[in-house]
């Protein structure tokens, strides 16, 4: 449904715009992006309301998106997967965020998260996808510093909540550590496998009808 909402408008841009196909289509695939991750949030944000983890969610989000903006990463293949398997992690970080946690150890969590963000910049970011790899090393320098910058400004943030609200702290230590994992191979085999299993049941079901 947001696929044919995005190709029809960009159709209509692309006309008013005098645009060939080539950037109509680029315009499809950006319009996409843009409306199925404000539904997503939106749903997400609407849900942990429901479920009194509102503020817990939002955190972990923020983090999340944050450090998959700049590193990149693996995605589901198609749209329905992407928002389910989003809800079912955010929420879920959300309410693990509420957890009962000592200062100590939330402060040991925030520096084994430091360290494999930085490991993880170095090693892989920006981690391409099947529709885009980064391979001038310019950019990809140029990313990895931004996701540094981004990096130090989260263990500021997350230093300072330690101190005051540790389940917000908690909250971005935990979207941090997602999306570092969705850049990592790791991450890539996981999805990778649920993908698969999605298609078995897919051509499980067709075989029954």
């Amino acid at each position: 449904m947001i696929r044919s909402i995005s190709k029809q408008t960009a159709v209509m841009m692309g006309k008013q715009l005098e645009a060939d196909d080539d950037r109509t289509d680029i315009l499809a695939y950006g319009l996409e992006i843009i409306i199925g991750g404000t539904v997503k949030f939106l749903l997400v944000i609407f849900l942990a309301y429901i479920l009194d983890i509102f503020q817990t969610v939002l955190i972990s989000v923020l983090s999340f998106v944050a450090f998959r903006h700049f590193g990149g990463g693996v995605h589901l293949s198609t749209y329905p997967r992407c928002l389910s398997i989003g809800l079912l992690l955010f929420l879920g970080l959300g309410k693990l965020a509420e957890s009962n946690m000592s200062a100590n150890i939330i402060t040991l969590l925030m520096g084994l998260t430091l360290i494999l963000g930085a490991y993880v910049i170095i090693r892989w970011v920006p981690a391409g996808t099947h529709n885009k790899n980064v391979s001038d090393q310019a950019l990809r320098l140029g990313q990895k510093k931004k996701m540094t910058i981004v990096l130090i400004g989260w263990t500021i943030i997350t230093s300072i909540l330690i101190q005051h609200q540790l389940r917000y702290s908690l909250a971005l230590i935990l979207g941090a550590v997602s999306s570092f994992f969705f850049i990592t191979p790791w991450g890539y085999r996981v999805l990778h496998t649920l993908d698969h299993i999605f298609n078995t049941v897919k051509e499980g079901r067709k075989k029954d009808d």
